[in-house]
C-alpha cells in the first residue's frame, strides 16, 4: 500500500483513548488539534477531578467539626418545664393539712412533714426511740398517717361515709373532727404490718399502744414507759 493522501480521512485507533478518532488532512484529529493536546486535556481533567475531591474532603471535614463542638440538646427525659434534670428543684412542701403525698414513705424522722413535725412532743419522741430499737431487728416504721387538720379529717369522714353508706358505720373507722386524737396530734398510724405487729408486742416499752381493735395501725401514747396498756376498744365510737 502507498502513503496515504493527506486530504483522505480514515478512522484511526487513538493511543490515548482507545476510541476510533476520525483525522483529516495533516493527521489531526478534526477541530483539536495536534495528536498530543487530547492526552493534555486528559491531564487537566484529572487535576479537576483530584482537587474537587479535596475541596469536597475539606467541606464535610469543616461540616463535622462544627457538628461535634456544638452545644447538644439534652433528650426529651432529661429536660423539665424549668430545664434539665440536674436543674430540677426539690418538690414544695405538702399543703399543711396534715395529709401525706401518695407514694411517699414518711418515717418518724421526717420532721418537714406536718403529719409527723405537729405530733405531740411525747408521742414524737416515743415513736422516734421505738424506730430506732425496731431497725435493729430488721423492722423499719412507716407513718401512714399523723397529725391532721380539721378540714383533712373531715375529708376522711366523708370519703367513709361514701364507702359505707352511712356515717353511723363511717364512724366506726374515722372519727369526727371534733373527737379525732389525729386532729390533737396525738395519734398516729403506722405500717406496714411487721411495724404494727412489733409495736403491738414492744410498745408499751414507750408508752405506746393499739387502741382499737378493728386498726391494728393505729398507736397513742396509752401508759407510762414499761407500763401495760390498756384493753382495747372496739371502734373509733366507743
Amino acid at each position: 500500500m502507498g502513503p496515504i493522501p493527506c486530504d483522505e480521512t480514515q478512522e484511526r485507533y487513538s493511543e490515548n483513548t482507545g476510541i476510533g478518532v476520525p483525522r483529516g488532512a495533516g493527521g489531526y484529529a478534526r477541530g483539536n488539534g495536534p495528536a498530543g493536546s487530547g492526552a493534555e486535556r486528559g491531564k487537566r481533567w484529572n487535576g479537576y477531578w483530584l482537587l474537587g475531591g479535596i475541596s469536597a474532603l475539606l467541606v464535610l471535614a469543616v461540616v463535622g467539626y462544627e457538628v461535634s463542638h456544638s452545644p447538644r440538646t439534652p433528650p426529651r427525659s432529661q429536660l423539665t418545664a424549668n430545664g434539665p434534670a440536674s436543674q430540677r428543684t426539690a418538690p414544695a412542701l405538702q399543703a399543711d393539712d396534715g395529709e401525706i403525698p401518695s407514694g411517699r414513705d414518711v418515717t418518724p424522722f421526717d420532721t418537714q412533714y406536718s403529719a409527723v413535725s405537729r405530733l405531740a412532743p411525747d408521742l414524737l419522741k416515743a415513736l422516734q426511740q421505738a424506730d430506732n430499737d425496731a431497725k435493729g431487728a430488721g423492722i423499719t416504721f412507716r407513718v401512714t398517717s399523723g397529725w391532721r387538720s380539721k378540714a383533712h379529717q373531715q375529708r376522711l369522714l366523708d370519703d367513709a361515709v361514701h364507702e359505707y353508706g352511712s356515717l353511723r358505720t363511717a364512724r366506726q373507722y374515722v372519727n369526727t373532727p371534733e373527737k379525732s386524737t389525729h386532729v390533737q396530734g396525738k395519734a398516729v398510724d403506722i405500717g406496714p404490718t411487721d411495724a404494727d405487729d412489733w409495736l403491738i408486742q414492744h410498745g408499751s416499752r414507750y408508752g405506746l399502744c393499739q387502741v382499737y381493735a378493728n386498726e391494728m395501725w393505729h398507736f397513742e401514747i396509752r401508759t407510762a414507759p414499761g407500763g401495760t396498756c390498756p384493753a382495747l376498744l372496739n371502734n373509733a365510737t366507743d
